[in-house]
């Protein structure tokens, strides 16, 4: 990649510039531009994970809401059991290769939440469901998967993988993930600068993993 183009990172923060401008198109162009340029950075095919040192400060990451004007489909996803968490992440404008895995992690999230705008309830989230899958892999494999500082990350991950799995009738798949929040909200440290009304939200999806056992029971075959 050229010295003087933007760096992956710098290119997530222009996209989410570009969705709060309301050109969602231009948008998921630049997302998927800055995941190709994360294969660039490294040298590499195929993206490859690299496990963090213990003693890389970890970059911090800061959830955005989605402004109000983007949220006009949210009364039709409401009717879904599940409400998808509505944030996208900024990451660090200046970040080395060993960090390269949180920012990719962050962009396929982003690239899966902008995806979704517009869609209606009947839609198929298989694409979406896809790209939240690859950001908890490449997260698992890195050496971030503990840092309290993607807590917020892991959970909105979590959430959305549920709601996806969810509206695409995966019962299994939505109380697997609801079930890994609900331990990631009682077992893990957090960063001060999760909101409240966040971990709320999550701890109130929590709750439907009860209503993924009642339709378990309703769809299962009588013995």
């Amino acid at each position: 990649m050229n010295s003087c183009s933007p760096s992956p990172s710098q290119q997530n923060n222009l996209a989410i510039e570009l969705l709060f401008q309301g050109k969602v198109a231009e948008a998921k162009a630049l997302f998927r531009e800055a995941i190709a340029n994360t294969k660039n950075v490294l040298g590499y095919a195929e993206y490859v994970t690299l496990v963090v040192p213990s003693s890389s400060p970890s970059p911090k990451l800061r959830g955005v809401l989605l402004p109000q004007e983007l949220k006009e489909y949210q009364a039709r996803q409401d009717r879904c059991a599940i409400p998808m968490f509505h944030k996208v992440f900024v990451t660090p404008e200046h970040v080395g290769p060993e960090n390269l895995d949180l920012v990719s992690a962050s962009i396929f999230y982003n690239l899966a939440v902008t995806n979704s705008i517009g869609k209606n309830e009947c839609a198929s989230y298989n694409l979406e469901h896809r790209l939240y899958s690859l950001s908890t892999e490449m997260l698992n494999a890195s050496g971030y998967f503990h840092d309290p500082s993607c807590c917020l990350l892991l959970l909105a991950l979590c959430n959305n993988i549920a709601q996806s799995s969810f509206c695409d009738g995966r019962v299994d798949e939505t109380r697997a993930a609801l079930r890994e929040m609900l331990y990631l909200l009682e077992s893990r440290p957090r960063d001060d600068s999760m909101e409240e009304q966040d971990v709320q939200f999550f701890y109130l999806n929590t709750l439907l993993m009860k209503h993924c056992d009642q339709m378990q029971s309703i769809c299962s075959p009588a013995a």
